[in-house]
C-alpha cells in the first residue's frame, strides 16, 4: 500500500492488535513476542453465562472442522480433562477438552462441520450422572 503513494507510515489496528509499517529504515522497532505453543492441545472456551445455570458450554477455541469423539452423545458422562472431540485447522489436530464432569446434554455441531472461534460445540450438565463413556 505504501508503494506508489507519498505516505511514510501505515498503521492498521484490529482489536488489541496493531501493526505499523514505515517507509525506510528505523531503529525504533519492537520485536513481536512469540505466541505460546499450544502443543496441539486446545482447552475449551467456556461461555461466561454458563456459571449462572448448571450448564457448561464448551466452545471452539479456533476456526476449523470439528470431529466429535465417538462416545460424544447426549447422556454420556464426561470427566474433567476428557477429550470431547478435535478441531482440524490448517492440517493440525487440536483436542477439545471437557473442563467439567457431567452428562452431555446436547451436541450442537455435527461431525465434519466447520466451526468458528467461540461457537458452542457441546453443553454439559455439571454434576449430572449419565451413562459412562467407554
Amino acid at each position: 500500500m505504501l508503494q506508489g503513494s507519498e505516505a511514510e507510515e501505515l498503521t492498521v489496528a484490529a482489536g488489541e492488535l496493531q501493526v505499523r509499517i514505515r517507509r525506510g529504515h528505523s531503529t525504533d522497532w519492537h520485536e513481536a513476542e512469540p505466541l505460546p505453543d499450544s502443543g496441539g492441545v486446545e482447552t475449551a472456551v467456556q461461555q461466561p453465562e454458563a456459571a449462572a445455570d448448571n450448564l457448561s458450554r464448551i466452545s471452539a477455541g479456533m476456526v476449523g472442522i470439528f470431529h466429535p469423539a465417538a462416545e460424544l452423545k447426549p447422556g454420556t458422562h464426561m470427566q474433567p480433562g476428557q477429550v470431547i472431540g478435535v478441531i482440524e485447522s490448517m492440517k493440525q489436530i487440536n483436542e477439545v477438552i471437557s473442563p467439567d464432569a457431567g452428562a452431555v446434554r446436547e451436541v450442537l455441531v455435527e461431525d465434519r462441520s466447520p466451526v468458528e472461534f467461540g461457537q458452542v460445540l457441546v453443553t454439559i450438565e455439571k454434576g449430572s450422572e449419565g451413562h459412562a463413556a467407554s
